[in-house]
């Protein structure tokens, strides 16, 4: 970073306010924002912009920063990244108690400046600034290689006392479990969802990204949804209430399962809500993703597996049962055979 005095440049930094003849061109010269609590030091990002398209020609940077002296005090500049890189230096003049101008400029090269950070501008706020928004005024200018002054715009930079609260963590908890599924049938999702808040929860609803193929029953459960997808659809599915229930909420939604499904599938559901006349704020429910199962028949249910015990089924197990034990055999009709295992 090179930080010089005034004096040696001071020609040419005023000639800056008074180039001709002037070139309109589209660029922007912008100051950015940052927050702080009294005592503290914020930093204002000052950063050049070209129209997309153009091609950089400007040289040389004045701007004249208004600032209120009763809450911020002792502005300072360095010289930023696209400064640099152009190999400017950073001037500054601290005009009147409230205006603070300064230079990026060289009078060594004619390098044109790329967009970017062209420098940073600091302030310390006062230790008995009071808490508020405070606007940097932003009054920029800029020349060619060939000293003709070019038209450029400017935003105005922001400074706010104290920095915002970050928002509270989300105190709204959601679940979902399901039992295996099983292969052309039916399967349940059951949803829990937990908040507490300080104000009224005002708005929910659900996104739920089920497995290809799968397709939306109905629902069910203690606090239903009230618009919700239409029978056979498939995801995203949707469900929202018309006014959210009272924690905590218990909802399922059923799933028809495709023919010859097979291996584990996955659900992901995730909560928007809004709390009073706050923005949307976001839950994912645990587990993510849900894992479901494909459900595999009891080995008692094998003549033939349908899940059901038959007659010849339970004769088998009371055989077992009256033998006292069983064994592993593959030759056996059902994997087993009654008592003790074969020495």
């Amino acid at each position: 970073m090179r930080v010089l005095g005034l004096k040696k440049y001071v020609v040419i930094f005023l000639g800056l306010f008074l180039l001709i003849p002037l070139i309109a061109y589209g660029a922007s010269i912008n100051l950015g924002e940052d927050c702080g609590s009294p005592g503290d030091t914020v930093t204002i990002p000052v950063t050049l912009n070209y129209i997309e398209g153009e091609t950089p020609n400007i040289c040389s940077i004045a701007i004249d920063i208004g600032f209120d002296p009763d809450v911020l005090e002792n502005p300072q500049v360095e010289i930023g990244p696209a400064g640099t890189n152009a190999d400017k230096d950073v001037v500054s003049n601290l005009v009147t108690d409230r205006l603070f101008r300064i230079g990026i400029l060289s009078t060594a090269n004619r390098n044109t400046i790329s967009a970017g950070i062209v420098a940073y501008v600091s302030f310390i706020i006062k230790s008995d600034a009071p808490s508020g928004t405070y606007t940097l005024t932003n009054t920029p200018s800029a020349s060619d290689p060939d000293g003709n002054a070019i038209s450029v715009t400017g935003a105005d930079g922001i400074v706010t006392i104290p920095c915002p609260s970050p928002p509270p963590p989300s105190a709204l908890t959601a679940t979902h479990n399901a039992p295996p599924y099983v292969a052309g049938g039916d399967v349940t999702v059951t949803n829990t969802i937990e908040y507490t808040f300080t104000e009224d929860l005002t708005a929910l609803g659900i996104t739920v990204d089920i497995p290809e193929g799968w397709t939306f029953v109905g629902v069910g459960g203690d606090d239903p949804p009230a618009i919700k997808p239409s029978s056979g659809a498939t995801g995203p599915l949707e469900f929202s209430w018309i006014t959210p229930p009272d924690s905590p909420i218990s909802f399922t939604y059923t799933l028809h399962v495709p023919e010859g499904e097979t291996g584990t599938k996955e659900i992901s559901s995730e909560a928007e809500y809004r709390v009073g006349t706050g923005t949307s704020q976001y839950a994912t429910f645990t587990p993510d993703p849900l894992e479901i199962s494909l459900a595999t028949y009891h080995d008692a249910d094998y003549n033939p597996p349908d899940w059901k015990i038959e007659l010849t089924e339970l004769l088998r197990i009371i055989q077992f049962y009256n033998v006292g034990s069983y064994h592993i055999d593959p030759q056996g009709e059902d994997g087993f055979n009654p008592g003790p295992a074969p020495e």
